[in-house]
């Protein structure tokens, strides 16, 4: 059987392999963020933004602490950065999908309370509109690194049953 294309991008992505690559796009995207799309970012806000991108990089082997990380260099941002912290935002939300994908159990929820309670901790207008956005930017990350996990689960499954023989059984 042939993998699709999103199958083999999601399994290349975790892949410890890809992480030179995977860095890489991520510095340019932060770099492009930080230039193109902040109002005047300062040195504080390049320092977290790139350690927000470096330490995505844990997440390979402890994603656990990556997202906790990650997230702690978000509040920073919110509290010290003189633009708001895009590149910390993506970062925690890269993340909180790997620990979800990789990790099953308690942790994944655990990161996505910490995180959801970094947005907490900054309101952004009405009650309803900060905890909105504490749920949204903590439970999408979730639910996509569970879906990546059933998606790779399924096509397991799928490749035991099936084989090689395009969908038809053995």
């Amino acid at each position: 059987m042939v993998d699709s294309g999103v199958t083999r991008g999601v399994d290349w992505l975790l892949d410890a392999r890809a992480l030179p690559v995977r860095l890489g796009v991520l510095l340019t995207s932060a770099m492009g963020c930080l230039l193109l799309l902040s109002d005047a970012p300062g040195p504080v806000d390049w320092i977290i933004g790139l350690l927000a991108v470096c330490a995505t990089a844990g997440g390979i082997r402890w994603p656990f602490i990556t997202s906790l990380l990650v997230t702690g260099l978000l509040v920073l941002g919110f509290e010290i950065g003189g633009t708001g912290p895009l590149v910390p935002k993506v970062g925690a939300a890269i993340a909180l999908i790997e620990l979800a994908a990789r990790r099953g159990g308690w942790q994944p929820w655990a990161a996505a309370g910490a995180l959801g309670g970094a947005y907490l901790l900054h309101p952004a207008g009405a009650v309803a509109a900060t905890g909105y956005r504490a749920l949204v930017m903590a439970g999408a990350p979730l639910l996509i690194g569970h879906l990546m996990t059933k998606t790779g689960a399924t096509n397991r499954v799928r490749l035991a049953v099936f084989g090689a023989t395009n969908g038809r059984r053995r």
